[in-house]
């Protein structure tokens, strides 16, 4: 008896696998290290690889405007917290206002 659902059950499984493979060519793109063109000198043991940017002066400039951004949104957020905390408190004054005289509770 259990046989016939053994086999069933590894028939499925291979069928699934099957189904799930794909048979279309893909195309593989691959990047390697690339050696220098022009070689180094034979009695060199280490060399020191120095990198130069152009744009060195707008990635500071970047930062620190992101800085100053940063600061901006921070004090929008204290600012916008107090006055939602000041909202809040007057409503709630007012709603429990509106229940203590009975202007709400009687139609």
């Amino acid at each position: 008896m259990r046989l016939p659902f053994t086999l069933l059950g590894a028939a499925s499984l291979l069928a699934l696998t099957a189904h799930g493979q794909s048979i279309d060519a893909q195309k593989v793109t691959f990047d390697y290290v690339r050696l220098p063109l022009i070689p180094v000198p034979a009695g060199s043991h280490s060399y020191q690889a120095e990198v130069v940017l152009r744009y060195e002066e707008a990635v500071k400039q970047q930062k620190a405007d992101h800085l100053s951004a940063v600061a901006e949104a921070k004090i929008k957020a204290e600012k916008d917290k107090q006055e939602y905390k000041a909202y809040h408190s007057k409503t709630k004054r007012l709603i429990a206002w509106f229940w203590t005289s009975g202007s709400l509770a009687q139609p």
